[in-house]
């Protein structure tokens, strides 16, 4: 069976609309993505093997090679709601012209070499050949690419369909097709933004796009380094002195949070030296990861002086927090933060869509509020898939 290359914890698009003519790559499909194929020729050569890429290939001006995967508008308006990104790949070895990674019947019997360190020995093991090869664990590749988030943004245009519940569909529908330098490039290092300058903070309407630029020299030197030796075997094994080495590059993904981690309190409004306060309501909008792992935190402020009366949160008291929407009512749970930051952090199912939240006030705290103080409710929403938990 074919792999994808999702987080389970991030959102992503079935199918980036791959709109650049490229003759240098493929496109294949899985059941659930799209992804892009570069190939490799890899033949046999004088005393070795020889590695050779088009002639014809585009290059930058550092000799690297930019792959995009596709304009599309995004529903959120604000970078920052874009939390982590992902982006992953894997090599096929083949005979020339006959790309395929996995067998249809049998899902152990792969053509995929595992780019991480791999042999030539347990590559024959997944193709089920009973035959006599080298166990030189090759070296890991490693830092050929380096990946870009591209943004454009579109003035005086807002769309008039909730994007939020059509993102799928608004996300990958074809746009009119900008060039390189119409967009804004930010470079992500380990899944982050390297940097986000002022103008990147901006909030509007915007069409993104993801590149990679591929450093073939690095892969070219790697095949060399790795497989003039074992070259024969390969050819041997797949019975071609003819082999492309295919790179298999899935569409990225990302986290993406909420449009604001904000909440609206719907409950109570208004001046609240006057009330009775035994409890806050609150709307938590729709994030783009069902899972997303929230804290909320609820915190009492003296108006008079701004001090902090009284401060709470879902991780210290998750008994008090009363999660609901038109199909559940529940309480949360007990979360256990993990070191990990973007692991699945605890068990709690949150709605899908725009949810209430009600906080209950201990007594003490009721009888406290009421008897001494004009005081305000803050109430903010950390997702736990962020990087500011």
């Amino acid at each position: 069976m074919e792999r994808s290359n999702h987080n389970p914890h991030s959102f992503w698009l079935k199918e980036f609309k791959y709109t650049k003519n490229n003759e240098h790559v493929s496109k294949h499909s899985l059941p659930n993505t799209a992804f892009i194929v570069y190939s490799i020729k890899v033949e046999r050569g004088v005393g070795g093997i020889k590695v050779s890429l088009p002639s014809t290939l585009p290059l930058n001006e550092d000799g690297t090679y930019s792959l995009y995967f596709g304009q599309h508008f995004s529903p959120q308006r604000n970078l920052t709601l874009f939390s982590k990104f992902y982006f992953d790949y894997d090599l096929s070895i083949n005979k020339s012209g006959m790309y395929r990674s996995h067998d249809k019947l049998d899902e152990h019997r792969t053509q995929i070499f595992k780019t991480e360190g791999d042999s030539v020995r347990e590559f024959a093991k997944r193709l089920e050949v009973n035959t006599s090869m080298s166990d030189v664990i090759t070296t890991p590749l490693e830092d050929f690419y380096d990946l870009y988030f591209g943004y454009n943004r579109v003035r005086n245009y807002k769309p008039t369909f909730n994007t939020m519940d059509t993102y799928e569909a608004v996300s990958s529908d074809i746009v009119a097709q900008m060039g390189d330098d119409c967009f804004n490039w930010i470079k992500i290092v380990d899944g982050y933004y390297e940097e986000l300058k002022p103008e990147d903070l901006e909030s509007s309407t915007i069409v993104l796009d993801y590149k990679i630029n591929i450093d073939f020299k690095k892969v070219t030197k790697w095949i060399e380094d790795n497989f003039s030796r074992t070259g024969e075997e390969l050819f041997m094994l797949l019975g071609s002195d003819k082999l492309e080495f295919n790179l298999m590059f899935y569409p990225p993904s990302s986290m993406g949070l909420q449009f604001t981690d904000v909440p609206e309190i719907l409950s109570p409004i208004g001046i609240l030296k006057s009330k009775v306060v035994d409890k806050v309501i609150f709307e938590v909008k729709k994030s783009l990861v069902n899972n997303s792992q929230k804290v909320f935190e609820i915190i009492f402020i003296n108006k008079e002086n701004n001090a902090i009366i009284y401060q709470d949160s879902s991780l210290a008291s998750p008994e008090r927090f009363l999660i609901e929407d038109r199909k559940m009512k529940a309480r949360l749970e007990t979360l256990t933060p993990e070191n990990a930051v973007f692991e699945d952090l605890g068990h709690f199912d949150y709605p899908t869509n725009n949810f209430t939240v009600t906080y209950e006030l201990a007594t003490e705290l009721i009888k406290f509020l009421a008897d001494n103080l004009n005081y305000t409710i803050v109430v903010r929403t950390t997702d736990l898939t962020s990087e500011r938990r």
